[in-house]
């Protein structure tokens, strides 16, 4: 018998959608799919399926995988097994209807007045505060932030004040528009609500940070996901904290996610790139080189399996090629095994050390979680 599968074949062939759907009820939102976990007691859908990957995962358990993962799961057999019971099967799930097409993006300025209007007419409730507190942010970084919370009742106070800074709305993340007819309606789950900014300190999107469990940070997007309603996705916007400290001779470090950044920025007093996810790399490269900062430290979390780890390690050392093509020194940043991030580790009081990359002659640098440090390179 052959033991030489095509996977990537096999797992484009199969619709990962129809064969979910077998076991799971999934309901459509944009591109992805949600629904209930099979793997755990799931009272919220936080079970994900995006067949543009090929690949399903849930955000509470963070059991995840592609079509052989999810048939050697649910029916207890080996991957053979499952590549066996797949092999020759084309399940074909019901052709949804199609959607309309989603807004354009709003310009960098109408977004800004948009969301400006919007995070000042939300308010900030107490809780959120006291968790961005105990983050290690003073109420002057918290109120220059800009942070917000959306609520779970109406958003029609929302809505009106954003039509006040923005008469119309189309291409606002977050802002669906109906299709016939008019009316406007703000998406978004309820929790706190993270401006993430551009190098001129312009409000370009925002993620929110669930108060419901499941997938804890979600952009706030419209993207269409009926025949009724249509709006825009903000994109894969990179976030720029600690403005104020760019200097011709800024060392820039780099994290992953706003609300990360913003914490690290703080403690550092340097300015601090939030990454949302590998598609925005060649991008950031690109705005680096245009930014001329003496050098860029990686500060990508530290946890995990060891494949976790191995995989956070490979994708770092990816975008420390493409910085270092745009001739740019590159750190990475080290930090005493407990906390998960960078800026749990200042918070922590914890010093930070950096080696150049690539890894050929280490050099231990020390950047002290005070609010008065400065990193030495």
């Amino acid at each position: 018998m052959s033991m030489s599968w095509d996977f990537h074949q096999l797992r484009t062939d199969v619709d990962l959608v129809g064969l979910i759907t077998q076991r799971v009820p999934l309901t459509r939102r944009g591109s992805r799919w949600w629904g209930q976990c099979p793997f755990h007691d799931d009272r919220h859908p936080s079970f994900e399926v995006s067949p543009g990957h090929h690949v399903w995962r849930c955000w509470v358990c963070n059991v995840g995988g592609d079509a052989i993962d999810w048939v050697r799961l649910t029916e207890n057999c080996s991957t053979i097994e499952a590549i066996h019971r797949l092999e020759g099967t084309v399940v074909t799930a019901p052709a949804p209807p199609p959607l309309p097409a989603p807004d354009p993006l709003a310009s960098r300025i109408r977004r800004h007045a948009a969301f400006q209007a919007l995070l000042q007419a939300a308010g900030l409730r107490t809780d959120h505060h006291q968790a961005l507190r105990q983050r290690g942010l003073s109420d002057g970084a918290i109120a220059q932030a800009g942070y917000a919370s959306l609520p779970s009742g109406s958003r029609h106070h929302l809505i009106a004040a954003m039509l006040q800074a923005v008469p119309d709305l189309r291409g606002i993340p977050g802002v669906s528009r109906r299709v016939q007819g008019r009316g406007w309606k703000l998406q978004g789950a309820p929790g706190l609500l993270i401006p993430v900014r551009d190098h001129a300190g312009r409000i370009q999107g925002c993620q929110i940070r669930r108060d419901s469990p499941g997938a804890r940070y979600q952009w706030l997007t419209s993207t269409p996901h009926d025949g009724q309603w249509t709006g825009a996705s903000p994109g894969s916007p990179f976030h720029v904290a600690g403005q104020a400290y760019v200097t011709p001779r800024s060392v820039w470090w780099v994290t992953e996610g706003p609300l990360k950044a913003d914490v690290a920025a703080f403690f550092l007093h340097q300015p601090v790139l939030g990454l949302p996810g590998i598609t925005v790399w060649p991008k950031l490269a690109r705005a680096l080189s245009a930014w001329h900062p003496v050098a860029v430290v990686l500060a990508f979390d530290q946890d995990g399996t060891p494949d976790v780890r191995q995989i956070v390690q490979s994708a770092q050392n990816q975008l420390a090629a493409l910085v270092a093509q745009a001739g740019i020194a590159v750190r990475l940043a080290h930090w005493a095994e407990g906390p998960k991030g960078v800026d749990d580790a200042l918070q922590a009081g914890l010093m930070i050390r950096t080696t150049r990359w690539p890894p050929f002659h280490p050099v231990g640098v020390q950047a002290t979680a005070s609010s008065e440090s400065r990193a030495v390179l």
